[in-house]
């Protein structure tokens, strides 16, 4: 169900940063660099929340690097699966 949800999400934010033209959005100044960890190890790719005082609750922060993670994973994805 999950990766069925971050599938459609992929899907939706590449449409609309296509159609829209709209941007992927840009780390920020005050933004702390290692609050997201990104690994790929055999093709698994993981994306670690690292902000334990915090309870690893997701922030602005961290959106602002997965997304556009996210979205360069799915057009390697759907270039390989094309092509």
């Amino acid at each position: 169900m999950f990766s069925v949800y971050i599938q459609l999400f992929m899907l939706t934010s590449t449409q609309m940063a296509t159609d829209s033209g709209v941007e992927s959005p840009k780390e920020q100044p005050g933004d702390d660099p290692d609050d997201v960890l990104f690994n790929s190890f055999y093709g698994v790719r993981t994306i670690e929340l690292n902000r334990p005082k915090k309870l690893n609750s997701l922030n602005a922060s961290m959106a602002r690097k997965i997304i556009p993670r996210l979205l360069v994973w799915f057009h390697v994805y759907s270039g390989s699966c094309n092509g």
